[in-house]
């Protein structure tokens, strides 16, 4: 799919999304076309930039991106926002499909916020969630002992949602000092995954 992607020529007949939109709804390439050299570039940056894949990543995802758009191409209702943002959430939920498809630690894990502000903002929110999924499982790929990663994800879970240490302590069978030792390990382990991640999504 990608290398007919790759061939597609540029349309030269649509103008516009709308357009495209609508030549795709009756059975045309045209529309496909337009959307790919419009979008393709920018999404494949967008992924890129704001959760460190590679390029071979950021391709899989925008076809994949592509494909469901294209399946589902009736849902789209310009009046609640413009294409590469409709693009770009379909792409990220791909990408969270994706990971929680290939590691039991994310599919586990996969509503963790590690302490950040749920934003009300769509994209934002799955921005963020993406990012910590992905600090998951690129922290999952380092180092071997699954069962520490786990239990740092289940700590921080906690004191995301506010409790004290000494409830966390309580709760994974340690003493208050060791709990708190443990948790700045878990924040300084996955901080270097999930926050130059994070600080992309807010830009």
């Amino acid at each position: 799919m990608w290398r007919f992607l790759k061939n597609l020529s540029k349309s030269s007949k649509i103008q516009n999304d709308d357009e495209a939109i609508a030549d795709i709804l009756a059975g045309g390439e045209e529309g496909v076309r337009f959307i790919y050299y419009r979008y393709g570039q920018q999404l494949l940056h967008f992924f890129q930039k704001k959760f460190r894949f590679s390029l071979e990543e950021a391709e899989e995802v925008f076809q994949e991106t592509l494909l469901k758009f294209l399946a589902s191409v009736n849902n789209y209702d310009r009046n609640r926002g413009c294409l590469f943002n409709y693009l770009a959430t379909i792409g990220i939920n791909r990408a969270i499909d994706g990971f929680k498809q290939n590691s039991k630690l994310v599919a586990n894990n996969s509503e963790l916020l590690l302490e950040i502000a749920d934003p009300t903002d769509l994209e934002q929110k799955l921005c963020y969630q993406l990012c910590v999924i992905k600090a998951i499982h690129d922290c999952e790929q380092q180092f071997e002992n699954k069962e520490k990663i786990k239990e740092c994800l289940i700590v921080l879970t906690f004191k995301g949602e506010g409790q004290y240490t000494i409830e966390i302590a309580k709760n994974i069978g340690r003493t208050n000092a060791a709990t708190r030792e443990f948790i700045s390990q878990c924040r300084k382990k996955l901080k270097r995954f999930l926050f130059p991640c994070i600080k992309d999504c807010g830009e």
